[in-house]
């Protein structure tokens, strides 16, 4: 076996990916500048300064990406009942 799939097979097999993945989903839905987003930036910094012998830094940058705007969930059949997908 390699030392790649030695250590892929560890990462999944180990615990902590469940329990990071439980932290940062509940933080919330992380929209840019969201209350939600510091807890998920808070966290990651906590969690990646926690590496032994890492050094960590941040890169500011702008980027187009996408906004959140109106939404709307349309149920598909014969009702068509339509609701706000998310507050």
């Amino acid at each position: 076996m390699s030392l790649h799939d030695s250590l892929t097979g560890e990462i999944w097999r180990s615990p902590a990916l469940i329990e990071d993945f439980e932290a940062i989903t509940g933080c919330g839905g992380r929209f840019a500048g969201s209350d939600s987003e510091a807890r998920a930036l808070a966290l990651l910094r906590s969690r990646l300064g926690a590496i032994p012998g890492v050094a960590t830094s941040e890169h500011v940058f702008e980027y187009d990406g996408w906004e959140r705007t109106a939404q709307r969930l349309t149920l598909l059949g014969p009702t068509g009942a339509t609701s706000r997908a998310m507050p």
